[in-house]
C-alpha cells in the first residue's frame, strides 16, 4: 500500500527523515517521518529541545517505478538518485536524520498548498541544519583517487609548500591516468547546474560534498580544485560549472556580510555600476542553470532573497508562468532600485506570453562559450561578461521612477530618444547556415562544408559594413568609430593594436578585390585546407567552395580554429603573395576576436552619427532610448502612441563626443508593454 502524507499541524512545520540503519547498501530502504517546528535562523544549530538533522543536496532525477522507500510499513516512490544517496548515508547502527524534500514534502496534486509553504520555509531549513549534504552520485576507483588527493592538497594549501603540492601533484598525475577529464566529469555532474542545488549551498552554515564513498568539506573541495586550476580547460562545462559555484557562493556570503553590516549609502558621486544590487547579483548567477518546472527559476531563489532582506513574492504554483515572471521582475527592479532586468530581455528562445520587459526567466541562457566554439569564434573572457553592455554618453544620478500596472502588464518609466534606426546590418543567409551549423554533429562532413558556408558568408557580412561605412562622407571618422564599437565586445584589448587589426582586415577585403590577390588568397587557403588534421576539411565540394568564393578562402586563412598543424605561409617582398602574408599577421587575431559579435546580433546606424549593435534582429524605424537609471540604451519597437515593445539593450558609439548629442533632450514617459 502506497504513504500518504498526514496533513502537517500547522505554520511553520515541515517533517523530518528519520532513515533506519541497515547492515548493507543492498538491504531495502526503511524510514519514518516525524513533523518538527523550523525555527528561524540558527545556522546550523539546534537550541534545547530541537532534533538536529542534516539537509540532503541532490538532483532528484527522472521518475521511477523501480525505487521506494518503507515509510511506517507502507511504500513511497523515490528516484533512482535519491535511492543511491539514502542507501549511502544511512548508517550501520543508528538511525540518522535527514530533510530530504521529495519525502518530506506531499509531492502528489492534492499537495500543491503544502508545497507553496514548504517552499517558502526552505530558506530556513537548509539554514538550520547541522550540515547540507552535497550528493554528487556515485563514485568508483578514480573519483576516490581525486579526492584523496584533493584533500591532501587541502593539506598542503599554504604558500609554504608550494614545492610540496608540486611534487604530489606530479606523483598523482604519474600513478592516475586522465586527471584532467576525471575533474571534468565530476563537475559536469548535474549537481552544478540545478536551480534549487544553488539556493541549498548558499544557504548552508556547513555543506560537505560527497561522491561515492568520499566525503569534503565544500571550502575545502574548492580550495584545492582551485590548486589544481591548471587542468581545467578553460571553457569546458565542468570549468563554467565550477566557478557559477564558486563565485555565487563567494558573493553571496560577500552579500550577506555586508547587509549584516552598516550596509551600503549611495551618494551622488557613486557610479550606478558600483552599487550593490542583491537580487540581480543572485540573479545573474542562476541564469545557467536548469529547472523542470519554469515557475522554479523564480521560487528556487525564494529563500536567499529572504536572507538578503529583499524579499521575492511568496511561491505559489498555482499562479501562470507569465505572471510569476512578472512579478519577480517588477520586485527585483523595486527591491534594488535598479532595471537590471531590462538588459536581460532578449533571449532565442523567449516565451510568447510574456510582456516585453519581462525576462524569460525559464530560457538556461548558457554562456556563449559552446555556440562560439561551433562557429569558430573566440569567447568574451569570463572576467568581461558584465562590460559588454555599457554607455559612453553623461549618466544622470537619478533612480528609475517604476510604474508598474496592476495586473503587472504594463511598465511605465522616463526616457530620453536618441532617434530610429535607418540602417541595419544582417544577414539572413548567415543566420541560416548557422541554423545548419548548430543541427549538424561536429564530426560530420556535412557540419565541415557548413563551417565553411558560415564562414564565407561571415566574410561578406564583415565586407559589406566596412565598404559601406568606407563610402560615407566622413570615412576614416566612421571607421574608427566602427573599430571601437567592435572593442566594446572585447573591452581588454589594446586599442592601438585593436585599430591596426581593424584597417589590415579592411586592407584584406580591398585587396581581394584584385584577380591576381584573389588568386594568391585562394592557392594559400587550399594549401591550409591540405594540411588541415580534420580529413572532412579534405572533401571536394568543400575544396570547390573554396576555389569559387574568395569569401570562404578568407575565412579560411582567417579562422584560428581550423587545426594545421604548423602550416605557415611564407611570401618575400617582391612576390604577390607579400602583401597578403602582411595584412594576415594582424587582420587574424582580430577577426577571430569579433567574429563572435555577430552571432545573435545586428549593427544598426541612427542619425546624428550613432553606430551600435544590440540583440536579436533589430528593424530600420526601431528606436534608441535611455532609460533613468539604466546602465544602457535600449532598443524599442513602436506598437501604439506611446507605447514600445522592448527588444534588446543595445551598445551605441558616436563619431564624435557623445555627450553633447544627447544632453539637453527632453525626458518623457514610455509605456512597455
Amino acid at each position: 500500500m502506497s504513504y500518504r502524507h498526514r496533513t502537517l499541524s500547522g505554520f511553520g512545520t515541515t517533517r523530518l527523515l528519520i532513515i533506519h540503519p541497515a547492515n548493507s547498501e543492498a538491504e531495502p530502504l526503511r524510514g519514518s517521518l516525524i513533523e518538527y517546528i523550523v525555527k528561524s535562523s540558527h545556522r546550523g544549530t539546534s537550541p534545547e529541545g530541537l532534533t538536529r538533522y542534516e539537509a540532503l543536496s541532490y538532483v532528484w532525477g527522472a521518475p521511477s517505478t523501480a525505487h521506494e522507500i518503507t515509510i511506517n510499513s507502507l511504500t513511497l516512490p523515490i528516484t533512482a538518485n535519491c535511492d543511491a544517496a539514502l542507501r549511502r548515508l544511512r548508517w550501520v547502527s543508528q538511525d540518522r536524520v535527514l530533510w530530504v524534500d521529495s519525502i518530506c514534502i506531499d509531492q502528489t496534486p492534492e499537495g500543491v498548498e503544502e508545497r507553496n509553504a514548504q517552499v517558502a520555509m526552505m530558506g530556513d531549513i537548509y539554514e538550520n541544519a547541522s550540515d547540507v549534504l552535497i550528493w554528487l552520485g556515485g563514485g568508483d576507483e578514480k573519483t576516490d583517487a581525486l579526492f584523496l588527493h584533493l584533500k591532501r592538497l587541502y593539506e598542503l594549501r599554504d604558500d609554504s609548500c608550494e614545492d610540496a603540492r608540486a611534487e604530489v601533484n606530479a606523483q598523482f598525475m604519474n600513478e592516475c591516468e586522465h586527471v584532467p577529464q576525471i575533474i571534468e566529469d565530476i563537475l559536469s555532474r548535474p549537481w552544478f547546474e540545478r536551480m534549487w542545488t544553488l539556493q541549498e549551498l548558499l544557504l548552508s552554515s556547513h555543506a560537505t560534498v560527497q561522491c561515492g564513498g568520499q566525503s569534503m568539506n565544500w571550502d575545502a573541495f574548492c580550495q584545492a580544485l582551485m590548486l589544481v586550476e591548471a587542468l581545467f580547460a578553460p571553457s569546458s562545462k565542468g570549468s563554467r560549472n565550477f566557478i557559477n559555484c564558486y563565485y555565487a557562493y563567494s558573493d553571496f556570503k560577500e552579500l550577506v556580510e555586508v547587509d549584516a553590516g552598516a550596509g551600503v549609502t549611495r551618494t551622488e558621486d557613486d557610479d550606478e555600476s558600483d552599487v550593490r544590487k542583491d537580487l540581480s547579483t543572485v540573479v545573474h548567477h542562476t541564469r545557467i542553470r536548469h529547472a523542470t518546472d519554469p515557475k522554479d527559476k523564480i521560487f528556487a531563489i525564494y529563500g536567499i532573497s529572504q536572507k538578503l532582506g529583499k524579499p521575492l513574492p511568496s511561491p505559489d504554483y498555482t499562479e501562470s508562468i507569465s505572471m510569476v515572471y512578472a512579478k519577480a521582475t517588477a520586485e527585483i527592479m523595486r527591491q534594488d532600485n535598479s532595471l537590471w532586468p531590462l538588459d536581460n530581455v532578449w533571449s532565442g528562445n523567449r516565451r510568447t506570453d510574456l510582456p516585453s520587459w519581462v525576462p524569460d526567466w525559464s530560457d538556461d541562457l548558457r554562456w556563449s562559450e559552446d555556440l562560439l566554439s561551433d562557429l569558430g569564434a573566440l569567447p568574451v573572457n569570463h572576467g568581461d561578461r558584465d562590460t559588454v553592455n555599457h554607455w559612453d554618453g553623461p549618466v544622470e544620478h537619478h533612480d528609475p521612477e517604476i510604474l508598474i500596472s496592476s495586473d503587472c502588464f504594463q511598465l511605465t518609466l522616463r526616457a530620453q530618444t536618441y532617434g530610429a534606426i535607418n540602417t541595419v546590418f544582417d544577414s539572413h543567409e548567415l543566420v541560416a547556415v548557422r541554423r545548419d551549423v548548430l543541427a549538424m554533429s561536429r564530426t560530420s562532413a556535412e557540419h565541415a562544408l557548413a563551417m565553411r558556408r558560415h564562414g564565407a558568408e561571415q566574410i561578406k557580412y564583415f565586407r559589406r559594413i566596412y565598404i559601406s561605412l568606407s563610402a560615407e562622407r566622413d570615412a576614416k571618422l566612421r571607421l574608427q568609430t566602427f573599430c571601437r564599437l567592435l572593442l566594446t565586445y572585447s573591452p581588454t584589448q589594446p586599442l592601438k593594436s585593436f585599430e591596426r587589426g581593424s584597417e589590415d582586415l579592411l586592407s584584406l577585403l580591398t585587396a581581394s578585390e584584385d584577380l591576381e590577390t584573389r588568386r594568391v588568397i585562394t592557392t594559400y587557403a587550399l594549401d591550409k585546407l591540405i594540411k588541415a588534421a580534420d580529413s572532412n576539411q579534405h572533401q571536394d565540394h568543400i575544396v570547390k567552395l573554396v576555389e569559387s568564393d574568395v569569401n570562404a578562402a578568407l575565412d579560411v586563412l582567417l579562422s584560428s580554429n581550423l587545426d594545421c598543424g604548423s602550416h605557415e605561409i611564407y611570401a618575400k617582398p617582391h612576390e604577390p603573395g607579400y602583401k597578403v602574408v602582411h595584412l594576415l599577421a594582424s587582420a587574424t587575431g582580430f577577426y577571430n576576436l569579433i567574429r563572435g559579435l555577430i552571432i545573435n546580433r545586428s549593427i544598426f546606424t541612427i542619425g546624428d552619427g550613432l553606430l551600435g549593435y544590440a540583440y536579436g534582429q533589430v528593424h530600420v524605424r526601431d528606436v534608441i532610448a535611455k532609460f533613468q537609471g539604466a546602465t544602457s540604451p535600449h532598443v524599442l519597437r513602436p506598437y501604439e502612441p506611446n507605447a514600445y515593445q522592448i527588444i534588446s539593450p543595445a551598445v551605441v558609439k558616436a563619431d564624435r563626443e557623445i555627450s553633447p548629442l544627447v544632453e539637453g533632450r527632453d525626458w518623457a514617459e514610455i509605456v512597455l508593454i
